[in-house]
């Protein structure tokens, strides 16, 4: 007798609800260092929490450093502006000024020379033409200020100097 193959017969699966049983697969976001728990920060390394801690102080002093240079950088950098305007204001003045003593003398030498070749009713200098005033009288010597050593009042503190 021919034997008969029966089928195989599985159960059937229950029907559960369907956000109970099927996950989404998606990775877990990284927590950040400071969730971690204390066992795992006391897992790392002392070297990388001295560096965490380098990092932490040495940025906002970077940032400090900055807000506090760049000024006194700007300062710097007008004031020597503003020096190199001033000197070249002055140069210019004291080559003025010599100009104007040369154009000076000149003048006086131009006039002399004038006056030397037409004199036009100018008497030149000499003992004849001079008017002799008489001396005044010498003034009677002041007597001199007796001084007397200044007594201070020994109760009244006053500060020493301003």
């Amino acid at each position: 007798m021919p034997t008969a193959i029966k089928p195989e017969v599985r159960p059937k699966p229950t029907v559960e609800r369907a956000t109970n049983s099927i996950r989404p697969l998606q990775p877990t976001p990284r927590q950040p260092a400071s969730w971690l728990s204390k066992a795992a920060q006391e897992q790392r390394p002392s070297k990388l929490a001295l560096i965490e801690k380098l990092q932490r102080v040495s940025t906002p002093t970077a940032l400090l450093m900055v807000v506090v240079v760049l000024p006194l950088y700007g300062w710097s950098v007008t004031t020597q502006h503003t020096w190199g305007k001033q000197y070249q204001q002055l140069e210019a003045l004291r080559r003025d000024e010599s100009r104007y003593q040369d154009l000076t003398e000149s003048q006086k030498h131009d006039i002399t020379a004038q006056v030397e070749q037409n004199p036009q009713g100018l008497v030149p200098r000499s003992p004849v033409n001079m008017i002799p005033l008489q001396p005044e009288p010498p003034r009677p010597n002041l007597p001199l200020p007796t001084s007397t050593p200044i007594q201070l009042n020994p109760a009244v503190r006053a500060p020493l100097a301003y």
